[in-house]
């Protein structure tokens, strides 16, 4: 029987002493979890997301660093949450066309549609990442519609909050 690989930086060429570190023990533990599902998936982005709100929102200055990465978090979590409710495997990033079919299945699963403000929503992020590449590089180019676009982030997490759920939840009605 062969020993599990750990991963770690405690070399010290990182300066990393245990003895000193707050923290040192704390690990993280990959597959040990529930990403094993686009729903388990969507949340932890999700949730991330959510940590990076709450660190802006806790600052005096400017967050403009974290804007991409908090923008990024959320979109990929609402592609992750679209699949789940849509149960779709597929390899893309059109959430233009998963829109359509998570509404097609929850009128199929619940008589009506998704309500239209949470559509408009997610046909937003649509707009400003067609791709799925916008807040991911620099040289997004034609991609990048979000550029000067002003962002609440009180709203944006209360959005995501009631997508997620919504789109959570048509994906647990198997």
């Amino acid at each position: 029987m062969t020993a599990k690989k750990t991963h770690s930086i405690d070399d010290p060429l990182f300066g990393f002493d245990e003895d000193f570190e707050v923290g040192a023990n704390k690990v993280l533990m990959l597959g040990d979890s529930d990403i094993s599902t686009h729903e388990g998936m969507a949340l932890a982005y999700k949730s991330a997301a959510d940590i990076l709100v709450q660190k802006a929102l806790d600052r005096d200055e400017s967050s403009w660093e974290i804007a991409a990465p908090i923008m990024y978090l959320y979109r990929h979590s609402l592609e992750l949450s679209l699949k789940w409710a849509t149960q779709s495997n597929a390899k893309c990033h059109d959430l233009e066309g998963m829109i359509q079919k998570a509404n097609e299945r929850a009128k199929q699963q619940t008589g009506k549609s998704l309500h239209p403000a949470v559509i408009e929503r997610m046909q937003e992020f649509s707009e400003f990442d067609k791709k799925g590449f916008a807040f991911r590089y620099a040289d997004a180019g034609e991609d990048a519609h979000w550029i000067g676009v002003t962002v609440k982030l009180l709203h944006l997490r209360k959005v995501m909050d009631r997508i997620t759920a919504d789109l959570v939840q048509l994906g647990r009605q198997r």
